[in-house]
């Protein structure tokens, strides 16, 4: 987006010298003050800055959308929240328009902090707090059959931290959560989920405000490319519990328990993440046929082959039944990329997606040229197959087609040759 010519005349007054003004100050020489905020390097001054900026209309927005041009990642997350949170459509299409990605609301929307309980909550609003299961060994010894004896180390799991951030007085002002199971040991006896969610379902009464939460393994900034062996055993009771949330990210194995979630609606849940290497074809089904009314943005990380007739279990997604609101559909990390390809343009979703994401998956020309073939497809505003198997010649033809194609990080094989998705490689 082109600045337009913002210079003071003689008669303006406007702020001068290098200190950034107060926070809660009164913005002299109009918008000129504001865009002087706007290249201050004081990040609480940018983002006030951000808020008066939308006090001047179209050309307010054009200052905040110029300004994340050159900011920092926090920047834009927070500067795109504020304009997310506006009644302005004007605010959300140009956010949108200039990043879809930005658009939509995910984690990266908080400032991730630790929680510690000698410093508490400084910031309910803003932060999402990261607590932790907590885990200790206890060693006994076992006497043998012929007089010995063996050292049995056994794993605990306590949620210490998690109770100690419920009995702050903030508690019931936090809006987002990050619940990571790091050091889980033992692959055959995976009760480490269960333990966390149940502590998370019994405290929905003293987390009223909570809008946001990740559950599962390790970081959600570093999961992408990991295996997770992370039993997850539902996530029916979390919606169940939160009727509020609007952002719910999980990570970890979704084969070997059988959800019952089908037909479950819930009215606020814009984001939904499904992060796994490992996936059934009975619980992506039931996931597909939740009752999202309101969900815009859906990550699936397939993380397997499908057969062809295991393609139907996306049907009530591809047919649009379900999530009439979405304009983001991830299907992620999939063994058989192109048949997915071909199952999307097969169906009706493409007229109403503004982004499609197919990265680090296994697709190949062949995949592509379904796409390139396809009139609605052209409608996109975004196409992601990056980690991928295509070939740059037909990258280079969708470029002509697709208005924001992302197709880094292709593998150097041959089209037709077969490739392991990112996570099983």
């Amino acid at each position: 987006m082109n600045k337009q010519n913002r210079k003071p005349t003689k008669y303006d007054l406007v702020l001068g010298g290098n200190n950034p003004p107060p926070i809660d100050g009164v913005v002299l020489g109009g918008i000129e003050g504001v865009e002087k905020r706007l290249s201050s390097k004081n990040f609480e001054a940018k983002l006030a800055a951000v808020t008066e900026a939308l006090k001047y209309g179209d050309k307010g927005i054009e200052l905040i959308i110029d300004t994340l041009e050159d900011s920092s990642e926090e920047f834009q997350y927070a500067a795109a929240k504020i304009l997310k949170q506006q009644e302005s459509l004007d605010a959300k299409q140009a956010l949108f328009d200039y990043d879809p990605y930005l658009f939509f609301t995910t984690l990266k929307d908080w400032n991730h902090v630790i929680y510690n309980p000698e410093v508490g909550i400084s910031d309910p609003i803003n932060n999402a707090y990261i607590v932790r299961l907590d885990s200790f060994i206890r060693e006994s010894r076992v006497a043998q059959w012929n007089g010995g004896e063996r050292v049995v180390r056994q794993t605990f799991y306590k949620v210490d931290t998690f109770k100690a951030l419920l009995a702050t007085p903030q508690a019931k002002e936090i809006t987002a959560l990050s619940c990571q199971i790091n050091d889980w040991n033992d692959r055959y006896e995976n009760r480490e989920f269960g333990i966390f969610l149940e502590a998370i379902c019994d405290a929905a009464q003293q987390l009223p405000n909570l809008k946001a939460l990740f559950i599962g393994d390790g970081d959600p900034e570093d999961n992408m490319f990991r295996k997770s062996y992370l039993d997850v055993f539902d996530i029916t009771p979390i919606l169940e519990a939160y009727p509020n949330l609007e952002v719910l990210q999980v990570c970890g194995k979704f084969s070997d328990y059988p959800f019952e979630c089908e037909g479950l609606k819930h009215d606020c849940l814009k984001t939904l993440i499904i992060e796994t290497a490992d996936l059934s074809d009975y619980n992506l089904e039931e996931i597909c046929c939740l009752d999202l009314p309101e969900l815009e943005y859906l990550e699936i990380w397939l993380g397997r082959r499908m057969r062809r007739n295991e393609v139907d279990s996306l049907s009530s997604i591809l047919n649009y039944n379900s999530f009439p609101n979405l304009k983001y559909l991830g299907l992620k990390s999939g063994e058989d990329s192109d048949l997915v390809a071909q199952a999307i343009i097969d169906s009706p979703i493409l007229k109403h997606l503004s982004v499609l994401d197919l990265s680090m998956g296994t697709l190949t020309d062949a995949g592509v040229e379904p796409l390139l073939n396809c009139p609605e497809i052209e409608q996109l505003d975004t196409l992601d197959i990056s980690n991928n198997a295509v070939s740059e010649e037909a990258i280079g033809f969708l470029s002509e087609i697709i208005y924001n194609l992302i197709a880094d990080n292709q593998a150097n094989t041959p089209y037709d040759s077969y490739r392991y998705s990112t996570l099983h490689e």
